[in-house]
């Protein structure tokens, strides 16, 4: 037995009986940011996305071989996105300057896992006047261990969610907050998108812990000097 996963049009809003104005406008925006992304850099290479692909059809025999062909393939991606990484390592004085050089990288190279892809939706929406949140995603094995095996670890982008909401805990997100991952090809009401990454990454309640964390510090932190642009972001928990 394998496991199953939704198809995106599962959770397309459109198909649905949605009410709220401000989700609305919210879905379009975010359409329209994912648009233009996947204009400007098509479908970027991705180990990470190989791998979940491994996940979903790893306990079935039959694709076996198809497997032991992409994980080589896997592999020749996670050595091109590593190298990309370290082509990004040090200061930056502006989150433009970064970005910048990050989309410049994701062109000449096609490749990106879902960090790189993030900080570009981030950034997108930082310049539709929006206050977007990337957020860390981490499954977990249940264990009575210590220490835990982190099963899954996915980075996506929040934004529309309640004013002063606590971003590590998706129910105060509200209605109206929108998650928009270019990695998988989702945009989408947030619980629905969530309900669907959960599936994607064969997340077994029974035996996983699943959590979230808000990490947009860890842009300027890791790489961003600028304290003024620091500050548009609020991180809550």
């Amino acid at each position: 037995m394998f496991c199953s996963f939704p198809h995106k049009n599962q959770y397309n809003y459109k198909k649905s009986n949605i009410s709220f104005e401000g989700l609305k406008e919210n879905l379009r925006l975010g359409e329209k940011v994912l648009k233009e992304f996947n204009g400007e850099f098509g479908k970027p290479k991705s180990n990470t996305f190989i791998n979940a692909k491994i996940l979903q059809h790893q306990t079935n025999q039959a694709y076996i071989p198809v497997i032991q062909k992409i994980s080589s393939v896997s592999d020749k991606y996670n050595k091109e996105v590593r190298s990309l990484r370290n082509n990004m390592t040090g200061d930056y004085p502006t989150l433009d300057e970064y970005i910048n050089k990050l989309k410049e990288m994701v062109k000449n190279t096609n490749y990106a896992n879902c960090g790189e892809q993030t900080n570009i939706i981030q950034y997108k929406l930082l310049q539709q006047g929006e206050l977007p949140h990337n957020i860390r995603l981490l499954i977990t094995e249940k264990t009575t261990n210590k220490k835990q095996e982190n099963l899954w670890d996915h980075v996506f982008t929040v934004f529309g969610q309640k004013k002063y909401a606590h971003l590590n805990f998706p129910n105060a997100w509200g209605n109206q907050a929108v998650i928009i991952d270019a990695w998988s090809g989702i945009v989408t009401k947030a619980q629905d998108a969530l309900d669907y990454l959960k599936q994607f990454m064969c997340f077994d309640p029974q035996k996983h812990n699943i959590s979230y964390t808000c990490i947009d510090n860890q842009l300027f932190k890791n790489h961003v000097y600028d304290m003024n642009q620091k500050s548009q972001f609020r991180q809550f928990g």
